[in-house]
């Protein structure tokens, strides 16, 4: 049992929560059917739960089932990627990092680093990338989808809005540990 339930937990948190919520209900219908009404109502709960998880976490439509989407913010210094992967109309993982562009390279250069970045910390990418802008290298198995309108279009803002927030955070953490380094930088 408690091995089915850490399954469970990796299923919900992949973002497979359908088959976790398919389960459970059978779950309380073998219940029931027994009159077991205890053990009926303690999955409810668990059900209710869950319920109420997966509707904080849709975002906006459950056919987007695979997807991923990388945006990039540039300063001077540094280009900032958020990557979201989406599965089931849901954000399951979010992230953001700097990339260094002390060699002055281009937003293609920074996205495709990003790119490589991400792969290494979450594993391959989906095969469908929602990307701000369409690279010239398209690397072999992905589809770049450069979105103008409609709900991919929504999570790439809302990726971008995030590069941003961080770009801001870092910058004002460097501020408050040393206030002096714009004037000494200028």
């Amino acid at each position: 049992d408690y091995q089915e339930e850490i399954k469970s937990i990796i299923d919900i948190i992949k973002g497979n929560s359908k088959i976790v919520q398919q389960k459970l209900k059978d779950q309380m219908m073998k219940y029931a059917e027994k009159w077991e009404f205890e053990k009926a109502e303690v999955i409810k709960r668990k059900l209710e739960v869950l319920d109420n998880y997966i509707g904080k976490s849709v975002v906006v439509n459950p056919t987007l089932t695979q997807l991923d989407v990388l945006s990039l913010d540039t300063d001077d210094e540094s280009g900032y990627i958020n990557f979201l992967r989406i599965m089931n109309g849901a954000i399951i993982q979010s992230y953001a990092f700097e990339i260094n562009n002390k060699l002055d390279k281009t937003e293609e250069d920074l996205l495709l680093t990003g790119m490589l970045t991400v792969e290494d910390k979450f594993g391959p990418l989906f095969p469908d990338v929602v990307v701000p802008f369409m690279p010239e290298l398209v690397p072999e198995g992905t589809n770049f989808i450069v979105p103008q309108r409609g709900d991919k279009y929504k999570l790439l803002e809302l990726s971008h809005k995030n590069a941003q927030y961080y770009k801001l955070e870092k910058k004002k953490r460097q501020e408050l540990v040393d206030p002096e380094r714009r004037h000494q930088r200028v």
